[in-house]
């Protein structure tokens, strides 16, 4: 005891010199800690929201997942830093005389004290036209609607640069390609006002001339050309040579295609080089995954974009799980007739995995799409289809000894009616996506014949700050004049799944006999909203509710009880899309499938 006394005593003489330097450190430390800034806030500002300077700079303003965000650790250079680019955002908006002084408070935050000013004023518009040499130039009446600027508007660098642009654009799609507009802008400091004036210089109205192609050297060119929407001696328009710019890429065989107009040498019309660099025409594909329902799964598939210096994607894909072995082989052929039109088919050989049984099945399809407009989309194709085994279960024997159908042979025609007006492919913002699908089908062991219809609608809502609200709505409904044991098992509605009501396994809900057994539905309704939101960098949260089942009717809920579950997942943004996984529970408990939740893993989202 003694010897721990004595231990102590000579580490406090050691210790205890150090104790001022100690005390000093930590209070430079405090000092440090109050020389950062967690919050910014703002007064004074009465032109621009509190939102719209923090997305300035580079903020979001606190909602209730912020909590999951990274929090503020900003030094005083930053965020002098933050003043300035908050200064050159009032001045481009028109507020020359702007005073932006950051205040440091003891609490940790800072607050930006502004002082806007006497803003800017339009004084003037004037709009000035060069007309072309021998030839009438478009009038100002044309013209006047695309200056969005007024006598008494705040003047602001954007939108005054931005007019330019919009008058530009509005020559060369109105046939002058070579338009070019010179804005100018004088600024009175003292008199707070500012006189803009439009130099516009048309060039001569022209037509498309001939089309030549530089960097062809594995490319079929008459499919280039079908992949342009513009003819010679057609008015030129810019808003054509944009769309066949974009057909060009989206083929996926170049690196890089531009269109560009040329100087006209006294021939009819405005000679267009397409200027294209080929990229590679080989890809190899591979994905993994895991799901409750299927366990894990993978994919590897390889394809070619051209076959002998020919347009053509051939490919082949394999995919496995628990549910499903798959093989399939494609065949594409862009721009088949013009540039709105391809052709597609392909071949199966798979062993699916549902509810009650097994089969196998070869199936074929072969068929056109169509680009009827530049949201409206029209595919129709032929199927055949060889169910070659079906192994049911237990329970299932006793339906099919009963009539129920399994093995046949199924020919289909299916035309699907698109429409999309959505922001982005594949992380969508806003806008909708409403489907409606005909199927015709006849059976030919039985000669039933049958037609299943689908409609679908999705839409989305973006909500502030990063977050969207996605809502879809599908129903369906088979006729037939035929009784609903003719219509094969494979060919009904089933409900459930990682794309479907959530909670539950793929294609476990539908309409049961008395003997708990699952055949299959003559409708189908469903219903799904989610919610996405931020998290903290890459990183989105989704939180769903998922609704339906398979009907005894088609289009009806008369006798259905409706199947509900709820969850939550998280994505990833990665260069494929996004990534994630998404756990959900069965809000209804279900005697074919008691397990209490589901785990899926997605690339992209359920909807």
């Amino acid at each position: 005891m003694r010897w721990s006394c004595a231990a102590f005593a000579v580490l406090f003489v050691l210790i205890w010199p150090l104790a001022p330097a100690v005390r000093a450190a930590s209070a430079d430390g405090q000092s440090g800690k109050a020389a950062q800034a967690r919050e910014i806030g703002f007064e004074g500002n009465a032109a621009f929201s509190d939102a719209r300077l923090q997305s300035v700079i580079g903020l979001k303003k606190k909602t209730i997942f912020s909590r999951f965000a990274k929090h503020l650790d900003l030094g005083r250079m930053e965020v002098k830093r933050m003043a300035e680019q908050l200064r050159l955002f009032y001045k481009r908006q028109g507020y020359f005389d702007v005073e932006i002084n950051p205040l440091f408070r003891a609490d940790g935050s800072a607050t930006m004290a502004i002082t806007e000013g006497k803003p800017c004023l339009v004084s003037e518009v004037r709009l000035i036209l060069e007309p072309p040499d021998g030839e009438a130039g478009p009038s100002s009446v044309d013209l006047m609607p695309f200056l969005g600027l007024a006598t008494g508007d705040v003047f602001s660098v954007d939108r005054y640069e931005a007019v330019g642009g919009a008058l530009t654009r509005k020559l060369k799609d109105s046939g002058y390609p070579f338009a070019e507009t010179a804005p100018h802008a004088e600024i009175d400091l003292s008199g707070h006002s500012a006189a803009i004036s439009y130099k516009v210089k048309s060039g001569k109205k022209e037509f498309f001339g001939s089309v030549s192609f530089k960097g062809i050297v594995h490319t079929e060119e008459k499919i280039l050309r079908r992949a342009l929407s513009f003819k010679p001696g057609e008015l030129y328009r810019q808003s054509l040579v944009d769309e066949s710019q974009d057909a060009l890429y989206k083929m996926g065989l170049f690196e890089s295609a531009v269109i560009l107009p040329q100087k006209p040498e006294g021939r009819r019309g405005v000679p267009m080089l397409v200027r294209i660099k080929e990229g590679r025409h080989h890809a190899v594909r591979a994905s993994l995954g895991y799901s409750t329902d299927e366990g894990p799964r993978g994919m590897v598939g390889w394809e070619t974009l051209r076959l002998d210096d020919k347009i053509l994607t051939l490919g082949a894909e394999s995919r496995l799980s628990g549910r499903q072995a798959q093989i399939t082989t494609y065949l594409r052929r862009p721009y088949v007739f013009s540039h709105r039109s391809s052709f597609l088919s392909d071949l199966s050989y798979a062993r699916l995995t549902e509810a009650n049984f097994t089969y196998r099945s070869l199936k074929a399809r072969s068929g056109l799409n169509f680009l009827l407009t530049r949201r409206f989309t029209f595919t129709c194709y032929g199927s055949i289809e060889r169910v070659l085994q079906v192994t049911p279960n237990r329970e299932l024997r006793k339906a099919i000894a009963e009539g129920a159908r399994d093995v046949a042979t199924i020919v289909s025609t299916v035309c699907s009616l698109t429409w999309n007006s959505t922001d982005k492919p594949f992380t969508p913002r806003s806008g909708s996506i409403l489907s409606f699908t005909l199927e015709p089908s006849h059976v030919v062991e039985t000669k039933v014949d049958f037609e299943k219809v689908t409609l679908e609608g999705r839409h989305y809502i973006g909500l502030d700050h990063d977050t969207v609200l996605a809502l879809r709505l599908e129903a369906g409904g088979i006729f037939s004049g035929s009784p609903a044991k003719d219509i094969p098992l494979t060919q009904r509605f089933y409900a459930g799944g990682s794309n479907s009501v959530r909670g539950y396994g793929y294609n476990s809900l539908g309409p049961l006999t008395n003997y708990g057994v699952l055949l299959g539905g003559n409708g189908l309704v469903e219903a799904s909203t989610e919610l996405r939101f931020p998290l903290r960098g890459s990183l989105t949260g989704v939180a769903f509710v998922d609704a339906g089942n398979a009907t005894p009717r088609a289009f009806s809920l008369k006798d259905t009880k409706i199947m509900a579950g709820t969850g939550v997942g998280v994505r990833f943004s990665s260069p494929v899309g996004p990534i994630g996984v998404d756990i959900a529970w069965k809000l209804e408990p279900y005697p074919l499938d008691r397990s209490p939740y589901m785990i899926h893993f997605f690339i992209g989202y359920a909807f």
